[in-house]
């Protein structure tokens, strides 16, 4: 369906890329994918200790 990532750090890549990415593949757009993939990755994120 597609992919997503959890950035972790702070430099001057992230600062325009971000700390959460994702692609979804064009079949699958429109099915909130990246929506509930974005959830996901914010919770381990939280549970991480980690502040994005």
């Amino acid at each position: 369906m597609g992919t997503c990532d959890l950035r972790i750090g702070h430099n001057d890549k992230l600062y325009y890329d971000g700390n959460i990415g994702y692609r979804i593949y064009e079949k699958y757009r429109g099915n909130h994918y990246a929506g509930k993939a974005c959830y996901l990755l914010f919770k381990l994120a939280k549970n991480m200790d980690y502040n994005i």
